[in-house]
């Protein structure tokens, strides 16, 4: 009898460990199932909205097509863009909640540049001078040494602030400036664009007046785009 019951007792710890891995064979095949659909939602999601310039991207001319349509990169009747993009989910990640962009939701959606009448076939010219570019005093303030500038490469006018001018060179900001003659970019700092209201930062140089050893420019300015 003794034997019969230690039997019985072998076969249902069999019966329980078979029963026991049975089940976690099952668990991790759902789980491995879940994790490929999730996956493959989270690709396809990707790929529902597409932008042909990549992005928020004034400068090209692109199609951006969403489960809300297709729509392409306009210029309005004031000359102005409406830039189109592929939206994203925004995440907050970190300690300070930095925001971060996240999953594609699949809309498109538009953000409004000012172009200052320029926008052209899509996309805004860009109204950034370069280095080197030759720039013409057109008015000068004696007293704060804020000038307007044309630059002679494609004719575009500066409004600038003076906000440097190097103590350690020969060339006065206020009182060396002619509006006959140029001055060059030596450092500049500006966006891709220089939309209206954007602050375009520059030095020049005069080749007239040696640079100190201490500077790169004579005169650094803040400026913005007129026209």
């Amino acid at each position: 009898m003794t034997s019969i019951i230690g039997v019985r007792s072998s076969l249902l710890r069999r019966v329980n460990v078979f029963i026991v891995c049975a089940l976690a064979v099952v668990v991790v095949g759902i789980s491995i199932f879940l994790v490929s659909v999730i996956k493959s939602v989270s690709s396809g999601s990707k790929e529902i909205c597409s932008d042909s310039d990549g992005g928020v991207k004034p400068l090209l001319n692109g199609v951006t097509k969403g489960e809300n349509g297709t729509f392409v990169d306009t210029c309005d009747n004031h000359g102005n863009l409406e830039e189109y993009y592929c939206e994203r989910n925004d995440v907050y990640v970190g300690l300070k909640g930095t925001k971060s962009s996240g999953e594609l939701t699949g809309k498109v959606n538009s953000v409004h540049f000012d172009c200052n009448g320029m926008c052209a076939g899509g996309s805004c010219a860009s109204r950034c001078p370069k280095f080197y570019d030759q720039l013409t005093y057109l008015v000068v303030d004696a007293r704060t040494g804020d000038a307007t500038f044309r630059n002679k490469r494609d004719n575009r006018t500066y409004a600038c602030k003076l906000y440097f001018d190097d103590g350690h060179d020969t060339y006065d900001c206020k009182h060396d400036t002619y509006t006959s003659l140029g001055v060059e970019i030596r450092t500049l700092s500006a966006s891709k664009l220089c939309a209206r209201n954007e602050i375009i930062y520059l030095g020049t140089y005069d080749h007239r007046f040696p640079l100190s050893n201490a500077s790169l420019h004579q005169c650094a300015y803040s400026c913005s785009v007129i026209k």
